[in-house]
């Protein structure tokens, strides 16, 4: 924490940092014992590598020297013949980091490991590190991270050009599920009697339909977390029914020591099947899934919700909702036209001659309205370049798809189409982003009803009295505690959210309210946000403000699961392929922690070598012989 936060040693108490994850959080430490500590070790480094006396007569650190000669880049140039190395300039007034920062890019990042070896484990910061352990959590975070195969690192070049010493793809293989099991213990461990789940499914290439859970609560350390707890297939894979999920959610949590009656609340999409899981199977809060409604509501604005041309529904769409899809069918047909071989081309070339940058047009996908959004913005953008290339061309047929001129200043009005896009394309990254609350959601539903283009519209779907809303006490009782609106609660409500009752102070503080340059979806994100002191809270705030208003989580979770499980591995296993998602989506729990994470700098948390180090110190792994491994060893269709 000294290293990687600048705390000034000097003085006479050292105060953690109550925003750093701390198991005691605002403690205040008798410094005089650290100091002294923190000195010596600092000596023992400077010492090993820039060999300076930097004690002075009374002992302390010697802030007379302000450059220093690194001892192993003096010998270096000594071997190869050139100059004596430029000094590393540093004055001890003002810290040692421009020390530390040479010795971590020039010579070892983990200096501080080696140290520890050295000491004979005496060092009071750190833990001794094997390097064989520091070796299988190279391969593992390799692995896991960069999504490769296990068969990498038998590949012959990998080899030869990585760091890491080499390992047997079993070996590896043994590391990983030993690992994963040590994730599973830490959240089983961490799991509190009480907590939401929220879930959904998904097929993948192996033929296995899946579901994932991600289990969100308050830690211990009174810190909101949503880990993964399970990908697995379903017990039943007859059958995808309420049944099913229940039976195969029972199965997981039972192996966490924990039963369906824990569960606080069920987030999932606006289907008949999870509602009926969470209501009759479940009997615990269901909350259906707001981005889902929310692109709902918008389809129907665009007059394009209707899956059926001769439903009574589509018949008495309004004539905004038909122009609104007219628009929308003008720029789909001339955008899959322009997205021929030679048409591109031809943008390309246009794009040259104009000097302007090369892109292409975008095709609005059916499941997803904000491609909508792109697909407009895109046209708009490519829209002179399009007439250019019409023009040119002797076929008829893309001139003949254009808008007419009307319908262009429609697309192109920034008041119109263009600027209404723009508003729902921002409240929809609003309502998927992490941290944002069931309250700031309603805000945001709210300030769209309002508005009079979408109000007749949205109320439909986004209405706090919404028919897709399954469980409006519950929803409407979350909403009023967050909004201090406690007094106002029903009878029905206060029973919705009885799991949640708890005698305590509410402490936090106000955010800053400046709203200058900032425009109307800001203002209503950040009075969400708001939580005041006025009085003491019969709930738990913490966990009403980490309910997840969407299941935004779980389908980003598939997103990364068609990349590790794609057609060319269609063959794994489920239960490597689920270990592989623990350790990817918690990693969190099991990755060292670095200051500078983008360039893995500065190493502040090496909870990832102390994990594999403790699976090493079990013998829980029978070990291959890495010593003479077949580059090219053949990997059977079972063991890939």
């Amino acid at each position: 924490d000294i290293l990687d936060n600048n705390i000034d040693i000097n003085n006479e108490t050292l105060i953690i940092n109550q925003n750093h994850d701390h198991d005691h959080h605002g403690i205040v430490i008798p410094n005089k014992k650290l100091k002294e500590q923190y000195q010596k070790f600092i000596r023992e480094v400077i010492k090993i590598y820039f060999g300076k006396q930097i004690e002075s007569s009374n002992g302390t650190l010697n802030k007379s020297i302000n450059e220093w000669e690194c001892k192993d880049c003096l010998n270096r140039n000594l071997v190869n013949n050139l100059d004596p190395p430029t000094p590393v300039k540093c004055n001890m007034k003002h810290g040692c980091e421009r020390l530390f920062e040479h010795i971590n890019n020039n010579h070892n990042p983990n200096w501080y490991l080696q140290l520890s070896n050295s000491r004979k484990n005496n060092n009071p910061y750190f833990t001794p590190i094997t390097e064989k352990a520091m070796n299988i959590y190279g391969h593992i975070d390799n692995i896991i991270s960069n999504n490769k195969t296990l068969s990498s690192v038998s590949d012959i070049k990998d080899r030869l050009y990585s760091r890491l010493a080499p390992i047997s793809r079993a070996t590896l293989m043994k590391y990983i599920n030993a690992l994963a099991q040590e994730v599973y213990l830490y959240i089983k461990n961490d799991l509190p009697p009480k907590f939401g789940l929220s879930i959904d499914g998904w097929k993948g290439s192996n033929g296995y339909f899946y579901i994932g859970m991600y289990a969100t609560y308050i830690n211990k350390k009174n810190t909101a977390v949503s880990y993964l707890i399970a990908i697995c297939p379903f017990i039943s894979e007859v059958s995808h029914s309420a049944a099913s999920y229940a039976e195969t959610i029972d199965r997981t949590l039972n192996w966490y020591g924990r039963t369906t009656d824990s569960i606080l609340y069920l987030v999932s999409d606006n289907c008949s099947t999870m509602t009926k899981l969470s209501r009759d199977i479940l009997k615990c809060p269901f909350i259906g899934c707001y981005a889902h409604k929310l692109n709902l509501a918008i389809k129907n604005w665009l007059g394009m919700l209707y899956s059926s041309t001769t439903s009574a529904a589509y018949r008495n769409r309004t004539p905004d909702q038909v122009d609104r899809e007219r628009l929308v069918i003008i720029i789909h047909n001339i955008c899959i036209k322009v997205r021929s071989m030679l048409n591109i081309a031809g943008i390309r070339e246009i794009s040259a001659l104009q000097n302007e940058k090369f892109v292409t047009v975008l095709i609005d996908q059916e499941t997803r309205w904000s491609s909508i959004y792109y697909m407009v913005k895109r046209f708009r953008q490519l829209y002179d370049r399009i007439k250019v290339l019409s023009d040119k061309l002797t076929d008829t047929s893309l001139s003949n798809l254009l808008p007419s001129p009307a319908d262009w200043r429609k697309i192109n009005d920034p008041h119109k189409l263009g600027d209404q896009l723009n508003t729902l394309n921002k409240v929809t990254k609003a309502v998927q982003s992490q941290g944002l609350t069931l309250d700031g959601v309603r805000g945001l539903f709210d300030l769209l009803i309002a508005k009079p283009a979408f109000g007749e519209y949205f109320k439909v779907h986004l209405s706090s009295d919404s028919s897709l809303i399954v469980d409006n006490n519950f929803d409407n009782a979350v909403i009023k505690i967050l909004s201090k609106k406690e007094s106002n609660l029903s009878v029905d409500e206060i029973n919705a959210v009885k799991n949640f009752e708890i005698t305590n102070t509410v402490v936090n503080i106000d955010i800053d309210d400046n709203e200058n340059d900032i425009d109307e979806v800001d203002i209503v994100l950040n009075k969400a946000k708001k939580v005041r002191t006025e009085s003491l809270s019969l709930y738990n705030i913490e966990l009403l403000k980490n309910i997840p208003p969407t299941s935004v989580n779980v389908e980003r979770l598939f997103s990364k699961a068609k990349l590790v499980m794609n057609d060319i591995r269609s063959r794994m296993t489920p239960q490597t392929f689920e270990n592989r998602m623990i350790l990817l989506e918690n990693e969190c729990i099991w990755k060292n922690v670095y200051s500078d994470p983008t360039k893995c700098k500065h190493l502040i948390d090496n909870r990832g070598y102390l994990m594999v180090q403790r699976i090493i110190s079990k013998n829980e792994v029978d070990e291959v012989n890495d010593d003479n491994i077949d580059v090219n060893e053949h990997l059977s269709d079972d063991e890939y």
